[in-house]
């Protein structure tokens, strides 16, 4: 790993948020504390090792030395991660694969990865349209979207199921498209990237089994023109699940390997519910 990192090849070793991020109270990641602070919207590896001046040949003594912080919106440093804790890594070594995931090294069975990124591969992108988000926050971006017609808002609406403990709340979908419940995330770890995963199949659950549900989603739309209109015995389903990931990086969706095997037992939690599930990729730009 430390051998791509010092030979500029990124390709299969990159840096990701290792928690969940509150964009909507974020000013960015911040490299390097000085007088005049640059924030970053994103984190990426090379940017990392050019604005924190970090010499090379890099070793892991200073990955585990230096850290990346994170500011709130009103400026305010509120966390920091050793960029070791940040890092994400894939890696064949002879016929074994090699996964670096929060901090930690696991050896991944050959056949067992090969099944996993098969079904990965072999689920459909989504048709919908999404716009480029161009640095936006998601909570920004979301709201953007939801400006155009067909769409509507869901994020940060919250719905509070029967028979779950006192003060329990989720968020049923972050957009609402015509026959879509879309789910949306900013690129990140496989622990970020499993928070969508799990939030679409707990929603999508709860649809089926609380009739409160669609009372309380539809309350929250009552001032546009989308409504659910859900069935639990209609087949097949009138709604799909669209899981849309905001990537900047170039080509198709990529998701680090514990994501593809979160993914998939979540895929398959939701076509046991009947629902068909579809990927979409965000792009940082046109």
């Amino acid at each position: 790993m430390v051998r791509l990192i010092n030979d500029g090849n990124y390709d299969k070793v990159w840096i990701a948020p290792p928690e969940i991020v509150d964009y909507d109270n974020f000013s960015g990641f911040v490299y390097k504390v000085e007088k005049e602070i640059q924030y970053f919207s994103e984190l990426d590896i090379s940017k990392y090792i050019e604005e924190s001046k970090l010499k090379k040949p890099v070793t892991i003594d200073m990955l585990e030395k230096t850290k990346i912080q994170i500011y709130d919106g009103g400026e305010q440093n509120i966390n920091a991660w050793p960029v070791l804790h940040c890092m994400n890594c894939e890696i064949s070594w002879g016929e074994e694969i090699y996964i670096l995931n929060d901090g930690k090294w696991y050896r991944v069975d050959i056949e067992f990865s090969n099944a996993v990124n098969q079904f990965f591969d072999s689920l459909s992108e989504s048709e919908i349209e999404f716009p480029p988000y161009n640095d936006m926050h998601e909570g920004d971006y979301l709201r953007f979207v939801a400006k155009d017609e067909g769409f509507a808002l869901l994020d940060q609406q919250w719905i509070f199921p029967k028979g779950t403990r006192a003060g329990y709340r989720l968020e049923f979908c972050d957009l609402l498209y015509r026959n879509a419940f879309i789910h949306v995330k900013k690129d990140g770890s496989a622990s970020v990237l499993s928070h969508l995963f799990s939030q679409a199949s707990v929603a999508t659950d709860l649809l089926m089994n609380d009739s409160s549900v669609q009372e309380q989603v539809n309350e929250h739309l009552k001032k546009v023109d989308l409504k659910i209109n859900f069935n639990s015995q209609d087949s097949p389903r009138k709604y799909k699940i669209v899981l849309a990931i905001m990537q900047k990086s170039e080509g198709k969706l990529h998701l680090p390997f514990f994501s593809k095997v979160n993914l998939r037992h979540h895929v398959r939690r939701l076509r046991n519910m009947g629902f068909e599930v579809e990927l979409a990729k965000i792009p940082l730009k046109e």
